[in-house]
């Protein structure tokens, strides 16, 4: 059968409605997600609504406040009209593709390292701050360090006088000194040393050695002396080293017998080895036995050769 005007429609589009009961406030609850104020049209009162005076978001419909007894419906326009928007919260992963680096803005949440694999040494740049190493092993330190002074640094051992030695000899002769048991002494008052040869320390002073700071070890000492007026009853020497923590003593027996130069002058020689703290001194006594006091300690005499030395040197 013929008609006059446009052809019937197969089908309608029917928009989503929804009335809210009883409602109060400025907060209602949607019952379908949108994007915005104009993916809906509301009413209140059966007044149509400017988009303007409301807000929507997802499933919160925000409007002025109501009081009690309004009505108020909406009609989901957007579900038969394409929104440019997609709702919140309807994003994942999957959906996105790239991202420009703008886009990351605020601060990123804490990223544990502990499964990072196969980074770029060249990537690993900028500096970590003291506070955030707890311990580093010893095999982690590799290639040159830095410069570093010593100007802070506590608790070193004193290395001013690792190497200390000493070379010191009887300026003058000392007549009428040992003979009769009487011990002479290095460091008896009036005793003449000339300038030590060797003073490397500062350790050596009138016939005493004192180990300066920094210079505890093991120490070689050594004393020469040339005595004069050896007569036949003089049938015992003794010399030794005293030092703060023990003596070391010699023993020579008929000195007169083993004289070697018709004026009975007689060469003694004494070593010892000796551990020495810092502080500790050492001396050296000689002595003739079981005649008079007659027998001399020699010295330079002006000459250029040492007659009575006293010598010393650290050995480590």
């Amino acid at each position: 059968m013929a008609y006059i005007g446009n052809k019937p429609g197969a089908k309608y589009a029917t928009l989503t409605r929804q009335t809210f009961s009883s409602p109060t406030g400025t907060s209602h609850t949607l019952s379908q997600t949108v994007t915005n104020s104009d993916d809906l049209l509301l009413y209140i009162n059966n007044v149509k609504q400017n988009p303007a005076d409301y807000t929507a978001s997802g499933t919160t419909l925000t409007t002025a406040s109501l009081a009690g007894g309004t009505e108020m419906y909406c009609l989901y326009y957007g579900k038969t009209t394409e929104t440019v928007a997609p709702p919140a919260s309807s994003v994942g992963d999957s959906h996105i593709v790239d991202m420009a680096s703008s886009k990351l803005t605020g601060a990123l949440p804490a990223i544990s390292g502990a499964s990072l694999t196969n980074l770029p040494a060249g990537n690993l740049t900028g500096t970590v701050a003291d506070a955030r190493i707890s311990a580093l092993t010893a095999s982690k330190l590799t290639g040159a360090l830095p410069a570093i002074s010593g100007a802070s640094l506590t608790n070193l051992p004193d290395q001013s006088a690792t190497d200390v030695k000493f070379s010191a000899c009887l300026s003058t002769s000392h007549n009428n000194v040992t003979g009769d048991g009487t011990g002479w002494w290095t460091n008896t008052a009036g005793v003449s040393w000339s300038t030590p040869i060797i003073n490397t320390g500062s350790g050596f002073s009138g016939g005493l050695f004192t180990v300066p700071a920094g210079g505890a070890g093991t120490y070689l000492f050594s004393f020469h002396s040339w005595i004069g007026g050896i007569l036949s009853t003089h049938t015992e020497a003794y010399g030794y080293f005293e030092t703060s923590n023990r003596i070391y003593e010699a023993y020579h027996g008929s000195p007169y017998a083993s004289y070697v130069v018709a004026n009975t002058s007689q060469s003694f020689n004494w070593q010892t080895i000796a551990d020495m703290d810092v502080g500790d001194t050492c001396k050296v006594k000689m002595g003739i036995y079981n005649g008079t006091k007659v027998c001399d300690m020699r010295g330079n005499g002006g000459f250029n050769y040492t007659s009575t030395v006293f010598q010393g040197v650290l050995l480590a």
